[in-house]
């Protein structure tokens, strides 16, 4: 996020409590890249940064990114250690200077303050399960009856096994395999559910995973927790895997995203969507959008062949114009909208949770 950036500007890692004492994260003496690593307070919030060049990270590579990450997290989990309560801000957000950081704390005061009534005193904890053995469990896998009685089946009606009886094969056994993850992952979230608050499942990365999961917990109950794991893998005859990851702050749950809503964009929308020029209500806007999507459904123009992309850009539009009035309304509810560039200037970045 960028407005009017200078050559410094403010790399933002996340959001405290100003009500803390923030001399102590000043005599921390916390630094990134050999820059100091700072709070810059508004009322009751002071958001986390230090004075960075912007960085068009993507374009950087994963390589880049990887580092990035990791100095990232680093801070943020040296001020945990401080004992604040961090909302973490998606990486690689920076704003301009330290005006709009001020403002980025006002536009999301109301958004921070119910964060932070829901993760006081809490810590977000990774877990990640494979198999111990995944030959073992494939091999186990194969000697089931239905399994075995489909081999049978596949010898009996042809002198050799070709593609097709290899994929119907394997598609079995993937089949029986996702269903024994699916119910071991069940019963393992069921060994610890007392300790957790809420829970976040992520991707499996290949088929060898049986649960990858963010669990977020109350910080008296991490020691439990903790042998609530070494408990589970008793009980499962250590055919599993644990690894966990924390205390974190809670990344999976109440990452903080902070979007600038650029002015060409907008006006670009809203002469996709046929705003009119003076002030437009939410229900005007949402009616223009319907309309629009009916008349430009590409079920609907079969024979026009830009059909799509033009349903398509309506739909981007539309999501700018939302963008823009979610902005307007996070520090007073309105149902009015003006889209002149003053009003523009005062609502155009907007504070969201990641999704």
């Amino acid at each position: 996020m960028i407005k009017g950036a200078s050559k410094k500007s403010r790399y933002i890692y996340g959001i405290i409590n100003s009500d803390n004492n923030l001399s102590i994260l000043n005599s921390a003496n916390l630094s990134a890249d050999n820059n100091a690593v700072y709070a810059v307070p508004y009322n009751n919030y002071a958001a986390i940064v230090s004075d960075s060049e912007i960085v068009d990270y993507v374009s950087r590579g994963r390589e880049y990114l990887a580092r990035l990450l990791v100095k990232h997290q680093e801070i943020i989990e040296k001020i945990m250690s401080l004992k604040f309560t961090v909302i973490p801000v998606k990486l690689g957000t920076w704003a301009a200077d330290t005006v709009e950081v001020t403002d980025i704390l006002k536009k999301g005061n109301v958004l921070f303050r119910n964060i932070m009534e829901k993760i006081k005193d809490k810590v977000e904890i990774d877990v990640a399960v494979t198999w111990s053995d995944f030959s073992a469990t494939l091999k186990e896998i194969g000697e089931k009856e239905e399994i075995k009685a489909l081999k049978a089946s596949i010898s009996d009606n042809s002198k050799e096994i070709n593609t097709d009886d290899q994929i119907k094969l394997g598609m079995a056994v993937k089949k029986e395999l996702d269903r024994i993850t699916e119910e071991y992952a069940l019963k393992i979230k069921d060994c610890f559910e007392e300790y957790w608050v809420s829970s976040k499942s992520h991707v499996l990365m290949d088929d060898k995973m049986i649960l990858n999961a963010a669990f977020l917990i109350n910080k008296n109950n991490q020691n439990d927790f903790d042998k609530r794991i070494l408990d589970t893998d008793t009980k499962f005859d250590e055919k599993l895997n644990f690894r966990c990851v924390g205390p974190l702050p809670p990344y999976s749950f109440y990452t903080v995203e902070i979007n600038n809503i650029k002015f060409e964009d907008l006006d670009w929308a809203g002469r996709k969507i046929g705003l009119p020029d003076n002030f437009v209500s939410r229900n005007e806007i949402v009616s223009l959008y319907k309309k629009l999507t009916l008349k430009l459904h590409p079920d609907k123009n079969t024979d026009n062949p830009s059909a799509e992309s033009e349903f398509n850009e309506v739909i981007k539009a539309y999501r700018i114009l939302n963008d823009y009035m979610e902005a307007c309304s996070q520090e007073s509810h309105k149902d009015i909208f003006s889209f002149d560039m003053e009003e523009y200037k005062r609502n155009s970045i907007l504070i969201s949770l990641r999704n």
